[in-house]
C-alpha cells in the first residue's frame, strides 16, 4: 500500500470519526420537528429494530416529554398523530406511505438523497376512497461532515411545490421518438435505470412484469404489475442474460409432458401464420381486416405472435382469427392453446412459489439498503435471479427488437445515479 493510499484512508477514518462524533443534523431537523409539530402525539417511524433503539436512547438525552413521542417500525404508523419518517420514501418503501391513517407524514433524509419520489401504488388510480396523507420533506443541508447544521438552511416542501430532478439530473441516450409503428419483431420500449449499476429496456405494449413487495407478508411478495405503470422505488425481478419469459415458457413445455409436441405445433401454426400476415400488409392493415372480421383486440394482433402469449384473451376473437388465418379444425387450435396456458398458470405458480420461499431466505433489510440482492432458486432455469430497485425512467420511448427487452445488463450511467 502506497503513503498516497494510506494518507487517504487516514483522511476517511478522521472525517468519520469527526462524524461520529458530531451532532447528526438529522437529529436536529427532527428535534425542531417534533418540539413544533404542534400534534399532542408525535410518532417517529424507522428502518429496523436496532435504530428504534437508537432513537430511543438518543430522545433520553434530549428534553421531551417522552409520553407525547413514540418510536416505531416501518408500517406501525398510528391515527392522530404526526409521524416523521428518517429516511427518503424508497429506502423505507410503500407501506408506510400507502397504508397508513395519519393526518401527516414528513419525511427526514440528507440532501445528498437523489431519489425522492414518492411510492405509488397502481391500484391508487383506481381506488375510490384511499387514504392519501399529505407528505411533506425536509432535507438536512450539511455544509461539511463535521460542523452542526444551520437551521436556516432546513427548509420544508409540500408535494405540491416539490420538483423531482432526478431526470434533469441524467443525461438519457439521444434517441429522435420513432418515426414509423413497430414492426412484428419489434416494441416500444423505455429504458429503465436499475440500483447496482443495471439498466435494462422495458417494453410498453401493456404486458405485465414480476413484481416484489418486501414490506408484506411471506406468501404475497411476488406479484404482477403493468409495465406501463412502473415507477421509480418498485422493486423488479429479472432473470440476468435471458428473460423470465424464455425460462418460463421452457419450464412450461417442461410441464406439458407428452402433450408438448402437439401444443408446441399447433401453437408454432398460428403464430407463425399471423407473423406472415403482419410482414405482408402491416400491422395497421391486419388490424383493420382482424376488425372487420370481428376480432375486437385487433390492435394486440403484433403481441399475439410472441412465444409465451397463450392466446387472445378472448376465445371469440381467438376463433376469429383462425377463421381469419384460414386454420382448421378451429377447435384443435383452441384446445392446445388452452393446454398451453393451463400448464403455463401451473409453471408461473411454481416460480413464484421458489420465489417466495428464496425470499424467506434473503435478507430484505440489504434489499432496502443496497436496491439489489440475488435470489438463489432451485427451480430449473431461474438461476441467476436478482430483484432490483427501479432508480429512473427515460421519459422518451425508443423502438427495439422484441428479443433486447427485460434483459438487464451493467450501465455506467446506472451506477452514476445510484
Amino acid at each position: 500500500m502506497g503513503s498516497d493510499t494510506r494518507d487517504f484512508l487516514r483522511m476517511l477514518s478522521d472525517h468519520a470519526d469527526g462524524l461520529a462524533s458530531s451532532p447528526s443534523p438529522m437529529g436536529n431537523v427532527l428535534l425542531e420537528a417534533v418540539q413544533t409539530s404542534g400534534h399532542a402525539k408525535s410518532v417517529i417511524v424507522v428502518m429496523n429494530a436496532r435504530a428504534e433503539q437508537g432513537i430511543r436512547d438518543w430522545l433520553s438525552h434530549c428534553d421531551l416529554e417522552p409520553a407525547n413521542i413514540q418510536v416505531v417500525g416501518r408500517g406501525d404508523v398510528q391515527r392522530d398523530c404526526h409521524s416523521y419518517l428518517l429516511g427518503p420514501p424508497a429506502l423505507l418503501g410503500p407501506k408506510s406511505y400507502l397504508a397508513p391513517t395519519c393526518p401527516k407524514l414528513s419525511y427526514i433524509y440528507p440532501r445528498w438523497v437523489p431519489d425522492r419520489a414518492l411510492p405509488i401504488s397502481f391500484l391508487t388510480e383506481h381506488s375510490t376512497d384511499g387514504v392519501r396523507p399529505k407528505p411533506s420533506i425536509r432535507i438536512a443541508i450539511d455544509t461539511t461532515v463535521t460542523d452542526a447544521l444551520d437551521h436556516e438552511d432546513v427548509h420544508e416542501q409540500s408535494d405540491d411545490d416539490f420538483v423531482d430532478d432526478t431526470h434533469s439530473n441524467l443525461s438519457w441516450s439521444d434517441v429522435s421518438p420513432p418515426s414509423r409503428a413497430p414492426l412484428d419483431d419489434e416494441v416500444l420500449a423505455r429504458r429503465v435505470m436499475l440500483a447496482g449499476g443495471r439498466s435494462m429496456l422495458l417494453d410498453q405494449d401493456g404486458g405485465w412484469i414480476r413484481a416484489l413487495d418486501p414490506d408484506q407478508p411471506a406468501g404475497e411478495r411476488v406479484y404482477q404489475q403493468d409495465e406501463k405503470t412502473i415507477v421509480p422505488g418498485v422493486y423488479l425481478i429479472l432473470r440476468e442474460g435471458i428473460t423470465n419469459s424464455d425460462a418460463l415458457y421452457e419450464l412450461t413445455m417442461y410441464v406439458l409432458g407428452e402433450k408438448r409436441h402437439a401444443v408446441e405445433t399447433a401453437q408454432r401454426e398460428w403464430k407463425d401464420s399471423l407473423a406472415r400476415a403482419l410482414r405482408r400488409h402491416g400491422t395497421h392493415q391486419v388490424a383493420r381486416q382482424l376488425d372487420r372480421a370481428g376480432v375486437e383486440a385487433s390492435t394486440r394482433a403484433p403481441a399475439w405472435i410472441e412465444p409465451t402469449l397463450a392466446r387472445p384473451q378472448s376465445t371469440n376473437d381467438f376463433r376469429n382469427l383462425l377463421v381469419w388465418l384460414g386454420l382448421e379444425p378451429v377447435e384443435t387450435y383452441i384446445s392446445n392453446a388452452d393446454n398451453y396456458s393451463r400448464a403455463r398458470y401451473r409453471a408461473v405458480n411454481e416460480v413464484r412459489g421458489a420465489l417466495e420461499s428464496a425470499l424467506s431466505a434473503t435478507d430484505l433489510d440489504l434489499l432496502r439498503a443496497n436496491g439489489i440482492v440475488k435470489l438463489r432458486l432451485e427451480t430449473s432455469g431461474f438461476a441467476s435471479i436478482i430483484a432490483a430497485r427501479v432508480l429512473a425512467i427515460s421519459p422518451d420511448e425508443y423502438l427495439v427488437p422484441r428479443t433486447a427487452v427485460r434483459i438487464p445488463e451493467f450501465d455506467r450511467s446506472a451506477r452514476w445515479l445510484e
